[in-house]
């Protein structure tokens, strides 16, 4: 809850994404596999189409058990970087 409108608004990161799913919005925190089914559940696609990004190496992992591509980034620069890598900006 503290970190998420600086990183929408201040530094833009909302603006990048159609889907966005915080924590503290959807009341389930990763690394608990219910977080990542809820979030397969609203999107309604298969979980290897879904793309995730955290720097938390905990929460990748989570993701990747349930078959999400999942990256492991260290702040705006490195999501970038990462998102250019996959042709997505």
């Amino acid at each position: 809850a503290v970190q998420w409108p600086t990183l929408r608004d201040t530094l833009g990161i909302g603006s990048w994404f159609r889907d966005q799913f915080i924590s503290h919005q959807i009341g389930k925190l990763k690394p608990d596999q219910e977080a990542y089914e809820e979030v397969t559940e609203k999107l309604g696609i298969a979980p290897e189409k879904i793309i995730f990004f955290d720097d938390n190496k905990d929460n990748i992992e989570g993701a990747k058990q349930l078959g999400w591509s999942a990256y492991l980034v260290q702040g705006t620069k490195e999501l970038s970087n990462q998102l250019k890598k996959l042709n997505l900006i």
